[in-house]
């Protein structure tokens, strides 16, 4: 991953990229506080142990191994 738009952090930016997700996956409106809540629980876990960057490169690769037509599965 290169550099992150804005002048933002990692963290901040993975949160920005989480909530676009958690649209497009819920809908944006009346999205359960649960959801809500455990989104926000996953990224202080992510943010503690400092993975931000490693969660937002992952994509990076599995999409350049989309596009070269390399089978990617879950793991």
């Amino acid at each position: 991953m290169g550099e992150v738009p804005g002048g933002k952090s990692t963290e901040d930016y993975l949160k920005e990229l989480s909530y676009a997700g958690l649209v497009k996956r819920y809908g944006g409106k009346n999205v359960k506080k649960e959801i809500l809540d455990r989104l926000e629980y996953e990224l202080g876990v992510i943010e503690k142990t400092g993975f931000a960057s490693y969660f937002l490169i992952v994509p990076d690769f599995v999409n350049w191994a989309k596009s070269q037509n390399i089978i990617v599965g879950p793991g």
